[in-house]
């Protein structure tokens, strides 16, 4: 797996992670 591929996923799944916890948090409130 070339090394540009692999941040390219990583930078996806910490957007996911980011989405998932202002989604958390618009609930919450």
């Amino acid at each position: 797996m070339p090394r540009k591929l692999q941040r390219f996923t990583e930078q996806i799944r910490e957007g996911r992670k980011r989405q998932q916890r202002q989604v958390d948090q618009g609930i919450r409130q």
